[in-house]
């Protein structure tokens, strides 16, 4: 089944939707339960823990963006958006893409960056000690003038 593909998907009711994604094992019971009375919305409490300086919270839908197939494999993409024709202008997009095979997408072998505080260099020779070490080490060294 292409869980990712749910034909006419905007037609049925918020509920059937989650029913829906249920059903397919897109969201747990739990989700399931949490997206049916609203309790996705964080408190003012919840959010003060999460991050400093917190004086309320500020809510947009939550929509899915249909019919992604990445490196052969569905993908059914959570939006937070307040523009009611982004989702679908992507979904659709997704779904033109889909039927040429899909996206395709690969990367590189992860490129590490080390940094150094400031703090550890108070000297002009002790940046190029640091500088040294770290060519002795192999890593190339951007230039930050």
């Amino acid at each position: 089944m292409d869980r990712s593909r749910i034909p006419q998907f905007y037609k049925y009711s918020v509920l059937e939707r989650l029913e829906i994604l249920k059903e397919r094992n897109l969201i747990s019971t739990d989700d399931f339960k949490a997206l049916c009375n609203g309790r996705g919305t964080l408190t003012v409490e919840e959010a003060d823990k999460m991050v400093e300086n917190v004086i309320g919270i500020f809510s947009l839908p939550i929509g899915l963006g249909l019919n992604f197939l990445v490196n052969g494999k569905d993908y059914i993409v959570p939006m937070v958006v307040e523009e009611p024709s982004i989702i679908a202008a992507v979904s659709s997009a997704a779904k033109i893409v889909r039927q040429c095979g899909g996206f395709k997408s690969e990367s590189t072998d992860p490129v590490l960056i080390e940094e150094r505080p400031r703090s550890e260099i108070t000297t002009v020779d002790g940046a190029a000690e640091v500088l040294v070490d770290l060519l002795a080490e192999g890593l190339e060294v951007e230039d930050c003038r």
